[in-house]
């Protein structure tokens, strides 16, 4: 499949922070959230996505990366408000090709399931590239182009189609939980080949 999609599209710059402590996502200049990365302390949630451009902004969703697979769990909201906290999934499959579905609902239908899976049709020599597919319609959503790792970007995140933003959103954020599983923690271990 081509690597050019039809716009509109939303786009999203991926800086990363020192050490890959933290990322800091931006849309048209704007600093619209700051994730902190947690790896090491127990009990803290993976990734916590805070509105604006620091930690001192509103908790709007957290991810946690269960201990023995590469599954997650999303929460949407912020954790000290329980009742208001909207759990998803992030489901691993494959053994050397690694793909990452999650379901979406739309209206009153039934979910749809789209799958991250990397893709090398961005360009040699840089990894971490990955395309978005919605399952049933086998239809491009979004692509995250990974950055080649001098500049303190991750990449850059492409939403293509009229979407909500909670949909949006909801692409943001398991664009970044995939990224950092596979590439931040295991050095690009877990990626495998894609199309």
């Amino acid at each position: 499949m081509s690597s050019l999609a039809p716009q509109p599209c939303t786009q999203y710059l991926i800086n990363c922070g020192f050490w890959g402590g933290s990322y800091d996502i931006l849309q048209d200049g704007a600093h619209l959230y700051h994730v902190d990365v947690s790896r090491f302390t127990p009990g803290k949630p993976d990734l916590t996505f805070h509105a604006g451009p620091s930690t001192s902004g509103n908790v709007v969703a957290v991810c946690k990366y269960e201990k023995f697979s590469l599954d997650s769990e999303i929460g949407l909201g912020n954790p000290g408000q329980p009742l208001g906290l909207q759990w998803e999934r992030l489901n691993a499959h494959g053994f050397m090709t690694k793909r990452f579905t999650f379901r979406v609902g739309f209206g009153s239908g039934p979910p749809e399931v789209f799958v991250w899976k990397n893709t090398h049709s961005l360009g040699k020599g840089i990894t971490g590239n990955m395309k978005l597919m919605h399952e049933q319609t086998n239809t491009l959503t979004a692509v995250f182009s990974a950055s080649n790792g001098l500049s303190g970007k991750a990449g850059r995140l492409e939403i293509y189609g009229p979407h909500a933003k909670e949909f949006q959103f909801m692409v943001l954020i398991t664009a970044i939980a995939v990224r950092e599983r596979t590439e931040g923690r295991s050095g690009g271990a877990a990626g495998g080949g894609g199309a």
